[in-house]
Parts: C-alpha cells; sequence; structure tokens
C-alpha cells in the first residue's frame, strides 16, 4: 500500500498528525516509489528565479567596485601564499643551520676528546662534514628555486 497524493502533500507542508507523519517517514524508508512521488511533489514546488536576476547579476560583476574587491581577495590570497613560502624556507634553512651546527659540535667534541689519534674516525668526520655541506647546498639550491618559481638563477 503506497502513501496518498494528499498525505504526501501535508507532509510536504508540515501538516500531518504526529501518527501518520511516523508512519510516513517509516514508508519512505522502504518505498521507493512514493519516496520518488515525494521528490517529485518537491521539485514542483521549486521556486525559479526572475527572468531579471541573472543579468543583474552580470552587471553588478561588472561594476569597478565588484572587479576591485575581486582583484583585492585575489592578491591578498597570493601575498598569504608567499608569506607561507618564505616562513617555511625559513624555518628549512634555520633547521638545516640547527642540524648542521650541531653536528659539527659533536663531531669536533668526539674528535679532540676521544679519537684524537686515529686516522679513520677523521677521515670519517671530513666525510661527513662533506656530505652534510651537499646536503645543504642542494637544500639552498631547493629553496631558491622554490622561491624564484622554478628558474635557475
Amino acid at each position: 500500500m503506497h502513501i496518498e497524493i494528499e498525505d504526501l502533500t501535508k507532509f510536504q507542508k508540515g501538516l500531518l498528525e504526529p501518527e501518520k507523519l511516523i508512519m510516513v517517514f517509516e514508508h519512505i524508508e522502504k518505498c521507493n516509489y512514493c519516496a520518488e512521488q515525494l521528490m517529485n511533489l518537491e521539485a514542483e514546488e521549486i521556486i525559479q528565479a526572475p527572468s531579471y536576476l541573472k543579468d543583474r547579476i552580470i552587471k553588478r560583476t561588472q561594476l569597478i567596485d565588484v572587479k576591485a574587491e575581486v582583484k583585492i581577495k585575489e592578491t591578498s590570497k597570493k601575498i598569504q601564499l608567499f608569506l607561507y613560502g618564505l616562513k617555511t624556507t625559513a624555518a628549512v634553512l634555520m633547521a638545516l643551520l640547527l642540524l648542521f651546527s650541531v653536528g659539527q659540535i659533536k663531531t669536533m667534541d668526539y674528535s679532540s676528546e676521544y679519537l684524537n689519534n686515529t686516522k679513520v674516525t677523521s677521515s670519517l668526520s671530513n666525510q661527513l662534514q662533506e656530505k652534510s655541506n651537499d646536503v645543504a647546498s642542494m637544500m639552498n639550491q631547493l629553496s631558491n628555486r622554490i622561491v624564484n618559481g622554478g628558474l635557475n638563477q
């Protein structure tokens, strides 16, 4: 048994008694036909926009104050993105600086206190220093490319 159109109309307008309302909810949950009938009623009730509204909106978007506001928002987003990039680059560079300066301090302490006379340790220390400098150089080049928009300068 399906829900009558009058009951669907009352349901749509919010005029159903609580008992019938519960029955309609339970039935619509199980019955695709009645759910479609309700959707069709909803579609008929949709209010159409006035025909002149589109023209007014288009004319309004052509005004200078609206164009200026849009341009300000675009510029603001670009500036925020640029500042975020600068902050990120500065944070990465500071992290690398701290990483490599702490690495230098530990290398100097170990080589002077504990491993004073061994050639292997000093060569290992030199190799680590060279590799860390290479990594720092590559990171610096990468951050410069990011800041310059992908151009090599």
